[in-house]
């Protein structure tokens, strides 16, 4: 659940509750949403500069122990038991604030949870003091590692999409794709078990035998995740509209699209590890910086880090990411290992451009937008071995565009669109050729004009501002028209008095060179499907109650006691005496007590018992224990800690 999809949850007079909630803690009257409030990261860290101790103390509590940010309720209670009381309050305080959110499940089980933009804020504000960074090693120009890194994710996405697309594989009886696609899929990609191998048990969460290679499997669940694939009872397809939105994306939005995808569902749900990838991000350039180094960050900031915390890092996240092609590896002369982010990957890298051979074949650099590569493979088949992607031109693609409308002058300014040099002569002959074989038998797209009798075609005929649309009548009621004539054909008859009724025809798509893309906006990080993986959340069944907490609701045992015993500083009744020592010891309060003797002493009593007849409370004062008798306490007062005060 991400914050936009759990702020849909609340209705409008919630969430201005709690952005009231929020501006009396600020002392300000910002009119700012509560989702633009909570996406800022000035504003959260203003935020967090005003919580209270106990406030941070519950905030630090689900960062460093609640999975992906979720409690249920029976976990808040067993990490919070020692301290209950108190951050209990916490809680209650941060969920008025709209830093934690209540969720349920249909059956009534309560749980808490912390959007992941308020934990990736909030996370390096833990350590006030500052005192570690990742430094960056600017020493280190390049290392080597034993694996080697994927070209791209965005790119084995691609591949598949492309491959999809030409081959429309067909299901199995038992709804699996067809070996013979998978075959062909697993050579046009880079990403390999080697990379995601350690997934294999966590990913078959269904308990069922996964019939794919673990690689292919996570890149067809990624491809399903993000709705670019969709499947019936017979085949896997693309979703054409999803695609299309997918390619206008700039590279900087696809790509931290997957990143956040591959961390929700494919990174193991511990937060230390969480954490590591929410300090990576942190890090915005692309040079080298120490595994070891940030594993010693998260333990500054408070994490228990498992012995081999670095071996579960590499292999449960690192490697992943080598695969995807967002980080390089490489280990120094002393074998410490080192990562960085890919350098092809940094924002601002997409370049159109490519070098069109003789072969006909059109060698494109892996930074070419995936729009203009996604036209190149209307004409030819792509071959992504090596560092640069290779389209061959294939006749049989470039006679289906002519035939379907395209001319070949458009083929040959769609390939001179990106290539720096004029075509080669071989290229333009070639093409050539292939328009003219296209054109033996031709094949056009047109609409058929039906009257309802002859009559009226009759008297179309007869005037002469039709004339320009029955140049190819084919019968006494019917004749044809090109696609392109539709819209004025239909403006004419109205004008002459008849009212036409157009069906929807779909006309002949140019090949796109860069220009006249369509636009749209980033797609949601919760806007996805079901993958082809069975893996499950923590939240899973839960949605987000649309509730505002009383202030009271955190501590229901403080506000339940007498006014008398936490306002007044007065002697009591021998059994009143010990019911206010012993309610003071279950709720771990401080007392203040004055003995016979004209001393007082506080602290908060540990144990109430009785021996050899009288009654003893032993106080936790902070400096040691000290039993004292009933009979000597003269006068007592609880004291309300001051995250209650507040």
């Amino acid at each position: 659940m991400n914050l936009s999809t759990c702020l849909s949850m609340l209705s409008d007079s919630t969430q201005q509750a709690i952005v009231e909630e929020q501006n009396r803690r600020l002392q300000e009257n910002s009119k700012a949403a509560l989702a633009e409030r909570l996406t800022d990261e000035c504003y959260l860290t203003r935020l967090w500069q005003a919580l209270h101790d106990v406030e941070r103390d519950v905030v630090r509590l689900f960062l460093l122990e609640a999975a992906k940010g979720f409690l249920t309720k029976r976990q808040w209670e067993s990490l919070s038991h020692a301290r209950h009381a108190r951050l209990s309050v916490g809680l209650t305080r941060l969920r008025r604030l709209g830093i934690v959110l209540t969720v349920r499940k249909l059956w009534s089980e309560v749980g808490y949870f912390v959007p992941e933009e308020i934990r990736r804020t909030f996370l390096p504000l833990l350590d006030q003091q500052g005192k570690t960074e990742l430094h960056c090693n600017n020493h280190i120009q390049t290392l080597s590692y034993y694996t080697t890194g994927g070209r791209g994710i965005h790119l084995d996405l691609f591949a598949c999409l492309q491959l999809v697309r030409d081959q429309q594989p067909a299901l199995t009886k038992r709804r699996t794709i067809h070996q013979r696609f998978i075959q062909k899929l697993s050579i046009q990609v880079s990403l390999s078990d080697e990379h995601v191998g350690t997934m294999a048990d966590r990913l078959g969460g269904d308990g069922r035998k996964q019939p794919y290679p673990v690689a292919i499997a996570v890149l067809l669940d990624m491809a399903f995740r993000l709705q670019l694939l969709s499947a019936d009872e017979k085949q896997i397809g693309l979703n054409q509209a999803k695609v299309d939105e997918w390619l206008g994306l700039s590279a900087a939005e696809r790509l931290m699209d997957i990143y956040r995808l591959a961390e929700r569902y494919y990174l193991p749900h511990q937060p230390w590890l969480e954490a590591c990838s929410f300090e990576m991000k942190r890090c915005r350039d692309s040079g080298w910086r120490s595994v070891s180094q940030l594993l010693q960050r998260l333990r500054t900031l408070g994490f228990r880090l498992p012995d081999d915390a670095d071996a579960l890092l590499k292999a449960a996240w690192l490697h992943p990411l080598l695969g995807f092609g967002f980080v390089q590896l490489g280990l120094d002369q002393d074998q410490e290992l080192f990562w960085r982010w890919n350098p092809l990957l940094a924002e601002g890298s997409e370049s159109s451009l490519w070098y069109v051979e003789p072969t006909g074949v059109v060698i494109a650099a892996p930074t070419v937008p995936l729009r203009d590569l996604w036209e190149l493979g209307r004409l030819g088949d792509f071959s992504f071995e090596g560092e640069m992607v290779q389209c061959t031109l294939q006749p049989a693609k470039v006679q289906s565009y002519i035939g379907g409308g395209g001319a070949e002058r458009q083929i040959l300014s769609f390939l001179q669109s990106a290539c720096p040099y004029p075509l080669p002569d071989a290229i333009l002959q070639q093409v050539k050729n292939w328009a003219r074989d296209a054109r033996q038998i031709q094949m056009e797209r047109c609409i058929r004009v039906r009257t309802a009798h002859a009559g009226i075609l009759q008297e179309l005929r007869e005037l002469q501002s039709m004339q320009p649309f029955l140049g190819e009548i084919i019968s006494e009621t019917d004749f044809l028209i090109d696609e392109r004539q539709e819209e004025k054909l239909l403006i004419m008859l109205r004008q002459c008095g008849y009212e036409p009724q157009a069906g929807l025809i779909r006309g002949f798509r140019p090949l796109e060179a860069g220009e006249g893309r369509p636009t749209s906006a980033r797609p949601d990080a919760d806007d996805t499907q079901n993958g082809l993986l069975a893996i499950a959340l923590p939240w899973d069944g839960y949605q987000v109650e649309n509730v505002f907490p009383d202030p009271s609701d955190g501590a229901p045992q403080l506000s339940r006691l007498p006014r008398i015993w936490t306002q007044h500083y007065q002697s009591y009744h021998p059994q009143t005496l010990r019911d206010l020592l012993k309610r003071a010891e279950e709720l771990q309060l401080t007392v203040r007590v004055q003995l016979a003797a004209g001393t007082e002493q506080e602290g908060v009593p540990v144990k109430v018992d009785i021996q050899l007849g009288y009654w003893h409370v032993t106080l936790d004062t902070g400096a040691g224990k000290s039993r004292l008798r009933l009979d000597d306490i003269q006068r007592v007062r609880m004291l309300l800690p001051d995250y209650v005060q507040h």
